[in-house]
């Protein structure tokens, strides 16, 4: 029989009767209340319940065939459970004794259950304390066997079950017991044989269903705003309302008891979390507290609500949160009964999971930076601003175009690392201060920008937040090189060579700016010369396209075409009717990519004056695309030596996705010609013009 395909981990503790296996699942259910820990007889009974028969009537009335197919229906539906499923179980029991004197066994191992364990655990002591065990317990009647007949029964269901674990590909271990706290090491075992390899897995179907998630439920986008929940959109922690209101739970904060066991917000953490919120509760007893909370006790800071009520319509806000999707859910739906749907929190999508019945993904804090991974793929060029409040944001902040840290009463401890080297580096990271909290001015972070929710929404309608990155206001290589190239007498071959230096200072400002978040490097491997392998970063070896705009652009194109040696080179000329004709080998460029990775296209040109060259070649260049391949995803930059500052104001404006890279910015608006147009100054066609 074929394994059973299951989110299900299903984990047999066997051993003959009075061996320890409800004592020690009962200490093993104390200490992992996420797990849930079964008999397998109460499976059997569900299954018999379901029938409307008895045990006894199993027992007692029905045929070794249909026996078989109650066990079967019973380990299929533990298997259907996601997460770690402990069932106790027997191999065998004895069934009297053969012509030849010696004790026989019937076998109650099934191939369903074959097919649905992964781990078994088979538990043995020392057959005289067994029988003492089965001796002195009043409170279970058991069938009474010899010291001899225990230990035959022992040493077959040991031989039955290694040859049916290795015909089913069952990991198997044979688990001595001795001391009273011997399920502590039990429950370590089976967190290294079962849990951890079971997490692994979980994890690689769990990425990809987050991927699934974000391209079908998260609408296109030029500005993504991704807010962590807890702490961040709001004040409260929903896990600890959601336990709070969980009254049969023996442990007061579940929670905390499960993450005190790893030294990280790790996936196999939160995935045991996960089997948690799927154990406590059925599924509809979880939906109604989830709506109870989200409705009666989770509220937005103030300064958010307001916030998101008035940021423009190519910005989209998305919940990135690693605790209840229906809690999150619930709020938003309370929100938009009382403000209606067209308000900002209303708009928002939600990105959370961890309930292992409801959702096919675990958030962790490498899943919210898969979520910034995951939409720059889909929507080229789009800006993304992040959101949080502890170390569980981290990754997802350092992916993120900007990011801002929420200043909360503890000043961030699990971020004070981060934060440092941020201040350290001149990160883009900045605090908000402007939230409901009563923030003293002595816990801010020191050095790290203070900014408001009112300035970001300033930025954000004035379309502020794709400001070009203007190298001589920041670096003197770049201020010298801007002098040499206005030099007047230098022209020619002499001008070519220091528009060519330029093109090479922008790509690796270019490279600086935008390297690791839009995938202009990439991690390599190479031999250290001291020995041994390292991984590092270099420049990718495919996917970006340069063109120069003709002609202007093509000196400076040279110098990034040094930065990216294994990039396309294709010369760029401008059109109106006949732009396609006269750029055709682009079109089969278009051709060559597949949809799956972006293409990062640098266009250069020497001077923006109106803007006007560089309007044409976008839009060209993006219809062109969609022509070709409708699903193909651009990631613009244009590389200039000079923009007129109504242009640099203008163009990041009408093309948000688009990065925008000057030597300089000036306020001139004077148009070159003859021996002050840079073209022809760069190619000797002075006295033609």
């Amino acid at each position: 029989m074929a394994k059973i395909t299951s989110d299900g981990i299903i984990v047999g503790i066997y051993g003959i009767q009075g061996v320890g296996k409800s004592y020690i699942l009962k200490q093993i259910a104390a200490e992992r209340i996420e797990w849930r820990v079964v008999d397998g007889s109460r499976l059997i009974r569900e299954v018999m319940d379901g029938m409307n028969q008895t045990m006894e009537h199993f027992e007692k009335h029905m045929t070794p065939t249909d026996k078989a197919a109650v066990r079967k229906a019973a380990i299929e539906n533990a298997k259907k459970k996601p997460g770690i499923t402990l069932i106790a179980g027997h191999c065998s029991f004895p069934a009297g004794v053969g012509s030849d004197g010696s004790t026989k066994f019937n076998d109650v191992f099934t191939p369903a259950d074959g097919a649905a364990y992964d781990v078994i655990f088979y538990l043995e002591r020392p057959v005289d304390k067994v029988f003492d065990q089965v001796q002195k317990d009043k409170e279970r009647t058991r069938p009474q066997f010899s010291v001899d007949v225990l230990k035959m029964w022992v040493e077959h269901e040991k031989a039955a079950l290694e040859a049916k674990c290795s015909e089913h590909n069952i990991a198997f271990r044979v688990f001595r017991l001795g001391e009273p706290n011997d399920y502590l090491d039990l429950t370590s075992i089976i967190v290294e044989k079962a849990v951890v390899p079971a997490s692994h897995k979980a994890r690689v179907k769990s990425e990809r269903a987050l991927v699934s998630s974000v391209e079908e439920d998260i609408p296109a986008a030029d500005v993504y705003l991704l807010i962590d929940g807890d702490h961040t959109l709001c004040p409260q922690d929903t896990g600890t309302l959601f336990f709070d209101e969980v009254a049969t739970l023996e442990a007061p904060q579940p929670l905390k008891n499960i993450f005190k066991r790893y030294d990280h917000y790790t996936f196999q953490a939160f995935w045991e979390v996960a089997m948690l919120y799927s154990n406590v509760l059925t599924p509809g007893q979880y939906n109604s507290l989830c709506t109870k909370i989200g409705r009666e006790k989770v509220r937005a800071y103030k300064a958010w609500i307001t916030f998101l009520d008035e940021i423009p319509s190519y910005v989209h806000p998305i919940i990135v949160s690693s605790s209840i999707r229906e809690v999150w859910l619930a709020m938003q739906a309370y929100h938009v009964e009382c403000n209606g749907q067209s308000s900002g929190v209303g708009r928002m999508s939600v990105i959370a999971g961890n309930n292992l019945l409801m959702h096919t993904y675990v958030i962790d804090d490498i899943s919210k930076a898969q979520v910034v991974k995951t939409l720059r793929k889909l929507h080229g060029g789009c800006r993304i601003i992040g959101f949080g409040d502890s170390a569980l944001d981290v990754p997802m902040l350092c992916e993120c175009d900007y990011a801002y840290v929420v200043v909360d009463d503890k000043i961030n401890r699990s971020m004070k690392d981060f934060i440092a080297k941020s201040v350290a580096n001149n990160c883009r990271l900045n605090q908000l201060i402007d939230l409901d909290l009563e923030a003293v001015a002595t816990k801010w972070h020191h050095g790290l920008p203070v900014q408001s929710l009112e300035s970001l929404l300033e930025d954000l309608n004035t379309s502020a937040i794709n400001a070009i990155v203007d190298c001589s206001s920041v670096s003197i290589t770049a201020q010298i090189l801007a002098t040499k190239m206005r030099d007047a007498n230098l022209r020619g071959p002499g001008l070519q060579k220091a528009h060519e230096e330029m093109g090479a200072l922008l790509a690796d400002k270019l490279i600086d700016e935008f390297g690791q978040t839009m995938g202009l490097v990439e991690t390599v491997e190479f031999s250290h010369v001291q020995g041994g392998t390292f991984t590092g970063l270099g420049r990718p070896t495919c996917n970006v396209v340069i063109l120069p705009l003709m002609r202007g652009g093509e000196p400076m194109a040279r110098g990034v075409h040094s930065r990216f040696p294994s990039s396309l080179f294709i010369h760029l000329y401008e059109g109106e009717d006949d732009f396609d004709q006269k750029n055709n080998l682009l079109a089969k460029a278009f051709e060559h990519f597949s949809p799956k990775t972006p293409v990062n296209i640098v266009i250069t040109d020497s001077v923006i004056n109106t803007g006007s060259s560089i309007e044409r070649a976008i839009t060209n260049i993006r219809r062109m695309a969609r022509e070709v391949n409708s699903e193909l995803q651009l990631v613009l930059y244009v590389l200039s030596g000079v923009m007129q500052q109504e242009a640099a104001v203008q163009l990041p404006c009408q093309f948000i996705r688009v990065r925008f890279v000057t030597l300089r910015v000036s306020k001139n608006k004077y148009t070159g010609k003859g021996g002050s147009d840079t073209g022809n100054r760069l190619f000797g066609t002075t006295l033609i013009d």
